[in-house]
């Protein structure tokens, strides 16, 4: 049967009425809604023009608000309503518990029955189970009135196992039976605790909880000073206070609910008007069920004005809040406590200029396999970079996210997915296709500032997704879209500035970031296994990087060794694919910790397509090794091909630092550096660049990255050969860093019997090809004389010249080539080319 056709005969039948669709109570003021409900368990409708208030506690079906409903300040009793919906809807449509100017000051809790039905995506507003929705003029008003001082602080010192008392920084006016949640202060994102207040200090700064604390929860502070320059490490964990006199929660016992997991939502949709200031949402949303999260702006398009403020959503089977094809909404100054999937959700990629200001996250929780909407909810195959799941997910950087907190995180504490492309049509996008008219990943940032992340195995990843490309491949036994694993590079059209971060105590890595650009200036990053984790062009200008402080604990050591034993150590920056620029930047408290050594500078290889620089470089504290160059090589890339530039604030010596590699040792350039400087590496004086193959075709089981090539450099004055040595199949090998100049040439050798170049492809046009490559010099110049042996008659594709002699191929300054033998020797100017075959 029609729901709203049922319900109108509900309604009818409550009413007493046979000859009109409504309930019609005569002309005259707001009226007790107990001249409108007459029976229990039933449909009611409010019809337009006319006005009631809750005068006492009611168990109703489905509620209708055409015209208005109110909350009153002198109904002094604690009033209950137990409803299946409540939607309001229609132009001029109101449901009102305070506003603005007077604020409700009762206490009101709102039990929404969950029959059980799965709703279609798209289903009919008003036949929604557990919801509380406005839609089409309707306007929902919440002001609860435990607001000053009801927000999220942190402590002000340590509470620690066996403790039944917290110390605040700021003084509260919370009350006996209040629900807390004090933060994880370790590593361990599940050291979030919840407890009942039962005593309050007379000034306010203390509370006393109804049972002690299983974990210790430290409040620990160092300052860090480097000439004029001084920072903080705060590494003290926050507490919420999540009760509010305006409660929307699920009706059921809690260990019902949590089997089902399956409870309230409210939602705002196109045509409806939210603001909310001062609620509390306990046990809302559906866990697998599109569209059904605690709070929800639903393909509401421009809500500019309306708001989440100063709320609490607690206990959350999916999500905390939802900003779904709608720009301009604000959230702010709300905690989110322990909740199953992404935290704070912004869902398609489309939406803009909201503000998320100030908010706190806590204890997020991994979804079980097969019931996530997302594949990002439930796992992930790269926990060094994408985590599982996120307590703010962000999928368009046109959006103002200022002063928020992810606190404890199982996965990570910010996931920022830019797709290629989406399209959209209104506020709808059907996702990425041909004819995408959305891209988030080339759109500029509108702000990333002063947020911080800790206790969480990523702290910040701004990338793509393991899911973020639609595909056609089923995984078994999972709901939602199956997607593949990419990696989504941030293009904007001008370089972001990402001020003032913060991230401690995150197991693998505090800062995963991949774009073509990206400033961080007054940066912080302390005790994290990998502090920053750069990936193509990016800075921190004026930064604090901690590798291991006192704060780090024996219990902190022990669980990121149980957690990930590879993954776990202390490392400032990794040198991977490059290039950083990292620039007065102080490095503190870099020594061994319970057994976990600790380095500024960790090499773990990668496409290393640049020279990473430093300048202006300081330290601080015992340090074993401040660079380890012959670091853990995790992508197994050639070992020779990484560099970092180094004004002398490492070394004292103004060079290229460069792994102990025969290919990188040049006679009278090079210095070898003491182990405490450099862990196995030279600082030399020449100029480098990378020769990177990429795209090209080899026989199975070879690919573009997996070739077993063999380098050897040349020098062209007396003939002496260095050999790279043929590297295993298993490794990277498609590059190798070359010193810029005449006095080295680099041979080439793609003729081993296992891997020749791919047999020639049916239909191949002259242009086509099977070696495509990229030089990426240090300073814009060409590349020293390449020799790739058995290519004669092969030439770069490019504009090249083909000159009459070796001789004349050393003067070159631009991409040129000659034969000599079977061998083709050439130099290529900056950037990429390709190989022709005829």
């Amino acid at each position: 049967m029609d729901m709203v056709k049922h319900s109108i005969r509900l309604s009818l039948v409550a009413c007493g009425l046979s000859t009109t669709l409504s309930c019609v109570i005569g002309d005259g003021d707001m009226k007790p809604l107990a001249t409108l409900v007459t029976e229990e368990a039933m449909d009611y409708t409010i019809p337009a023009g006319k006005a009631f208030f809750i005068d006492k506690s009611y168990t109703v079906n489905n509620l209708v608000v055409n015209g208005k409903l109110f909350c009153r300040n002198d109904i002094v009793d604690p009033i209950t309503i137990t409803v299946r919906s409540i939607t309001i809807s229609g132009e001029g449509a109101l449901f009102e518990c305070g506003n603005e100017s007077e604020r409700y000051s009762g206490k009101i809790t709102f039990k929404f029955i969950d029959d059980g039905i799965i709703m279609p995506p798209g289903h009919n507003h008003t036949a929604a189970t557990a919801t509380m929705s406005a839609v089409d003029g309707g306007t929902l008003r919440l002001f609860g009135d435990r607001v000053p001082n009801f927000g999220w602080q942190r402590i002000k010192a340590d509470s620690l196992a066996g403790a039944s008392t917290v110390q605040l920084e700021r003084a509260v006016g919370w009350q006996v039976g209040d629900l807390v949640a004090l933060g994880p202060s370790g590593f361990n994102f599940a050291e979030a605790e919840e407890r009942t207040i039962t005593a309050v200090a007379s000034d306010g700064l203390s509370i006393t909880v109804d049972k002690p604390f299983t974990y210790n929860h430290r409040a620990f502070t160092k300052q860090y000073s480097e000439g004029a320059r001084t920072a903080t490490l705060d590494e003290r964990p926050e507490i919420a206070n999540l009760s509010r006199n305006i409660v929307i929660t699920t009706a059921g016992d809690v260990a019902t609910l949590n089997q089902t997991q399956r409870g309230v939502g409210v939602v705002i949709r196109a045509g409806g008007s939210g603001f909310v200031d001062g609620v509390e949402i306990a046990r809302g949303g559906k866990l697998g069920q599109l569209g059904e999260y605690p709070f929800h702006w639903h393909l509401a398009g421009d809500v500019p004005g309306q708001f989440l403020r100063n709320s609490t959503i607690h206990h959350s089977y999916q999500r905390c809040v939802t900003i779904h094809g709608s720009n301009y909404s604000e959230v702010s100054d709300n905690v989110c406590f322990d909740h199953l999937g992404h935290g704070y959700f912004f869902e398609q990629g489309n939406e803009v200029k909201n503000v998320m200001r100030n908010n706190l996250g806590m204890l997020s929780r991994r979804v079980a396999l097969g019931k996530g909407l997302l594949d990002s909810d439930m796992r992930s195959d790269q926990e060094l970079r994408f985590s599982a799941p996120s307590t703010f997910w962000i999928t368009n950087p046109d959006n103002d996210i200022l002063g928020n907190v992810a606190s404890g995180s199982q996965g990570t504490g910010f996931w920022m997915s830019f797709s290629n492309g989406i399209q959209c049509s209104g506020a709808s996008c059907s996702g990425p296709g041909t004819a995408n008219n959305v891209l988030p990943n080339k759109i500029a940032t509108l702000r990333f500032s002063s947020n911080s992340a800790h206790a969480s195995v990523v702290g910040i990843n701004w990338d793509g997704a393991e899911d973020g490309e639609y595909s056609d491949v089923v995984v078994p036994g999972m709901r939602g879209i199956a997607r593949k694993a990419i990696s989504v590079h941030y293009s904007p059209p001008t370089e972001p500035t990402f001020d003032s971060l913060q991230v401690w105590k995150n197991v693998a890595t505090g800062v995963y970031f991949r774009g073509t650009g990206g400033k961080f200036t007054n940066f912080l990053g302390a005790d994290n296994g990998r502090t920053v984790f750069f990936a193509y062009d990016q800075s921190i200008k004026n930064g604090l990087v901690v590798g291991a402080s006192e704060g780090v604990t024996a219990e902190d050591v022990d669980f990121g060794r149980r957690s990930n034993p590879v993954l776990f150590g202390f490392a400032g920056a990794l040198i991977y694919d490059g290039p950083f620029n990292l620039q007065d930047v102080h490095f503190a408290d870099f020594q061994t910790r319970f057994g976990i050594p600790a380095a500024p500078f960790y090499n773990i290889g990668g496409a290393n397509r640049l020279v990473n620089r430093v300048s202006h470089i300081t330290f601080d504290g015992p340090i074993e090794s401040k660079v380890w160059l012959l670091g853990e090589l995790t992508w197994s890339d050639t070992p020779w091909a990484t560099a970092l530039r180094d004004d002398g604030s490492i070394s004292g010596i103004p060079g290229l630092l460069v792994p102990d590699h025969a290919m990188n040792i040049s006679t009278g350039d090079c210095t070898l550096l003491n182990f405490a400087v450099v862990n196995h590496g030279y600082s030399c004086n020449y100029q480098m660049g990378v020769l990177t193959f990429s795209s090209s075709l080899f026989k199975p089981p070879y690919s573009a990255i997996q070739i077993p090539i063999k380098f050897e450099r040349v020098e062209q004055a007396n003939g002496i050969v260095v050999a790279s040595d043929a590297l295993p199949k298993s490794a990277l090998t498609n590059k190798s860093a070359m010193i810029i100049g005449n006095r080295y040439r680099y041979r080439l050798s793609l003729s081993q019997p296992d891997a020749m170049l791919a047999d020639p492809i049916p239909g191949r046009k002259e242009t086509e090809h099977a070696i495509k490559w990229v030089w990426q010099p240090e300073v814009d110049t060409v590349s020293p004389v390449i020799e790739i042996d058995g290519l004669a008659g092969c030439r770069p594709s490019r504009a090249a010249t083909q000159v009459g002699s070796l001789a004349e191929l050393n003067t070159a300054t631009t991409t040129a080539f000659r034969w000599e033998g079977s061998n083709l020797f050439m130099r290529l100017a900056p950037g990429d080319d390709e190989m022709i075959c005829p």
